[in-house]
């Protein structure tokens, strides 16, 4: 989460990259429609914003109250940020718009 949307899917890449050195994810996201061009640079805005809920806390919380209303019955979250201590902040918002 992070009120900077180009600074959250700068975090996401971060994420994002090592597993697009793996055949087996790019398979996977080949196969939901993605192209070689979302790939490129630790993954396009599109492959981002599909894989990822980023951004301003109530984006991301729209996002996961979007999985809950298409049917999923538990969504597993892993808050991503620069430090430790951004990463419990990070928590302590998300319970806020959850």
């Amino acid at each position: 989460m992070d009120d900077d949307l180009d600074r959250a899917r700068t975090t996401a890449r971060g994420m994002l990259g090592r597993y697009l050195q793996m055949r087996n994810y790019v398979s996977s996201f080949s196969r939901a429609g993605f192209t070689e061009d979302d790939f490129r640079g630790g993954g396009s805005d599109r492959l981002i914003d599909a894989v990822f809920a980023v951004g301003h806390p109530s984006a991301v919380g729209a996002k996961l109250q979007a999985l809950y209303q298409a049917g999923a019955d538990h969504v597993a979250i892993q808050a991503l940020a620069a430090s430790p201590d951004e990463q419990v902040d990070a928590w302590r918002r998300l319970r806020n718009v959850v």
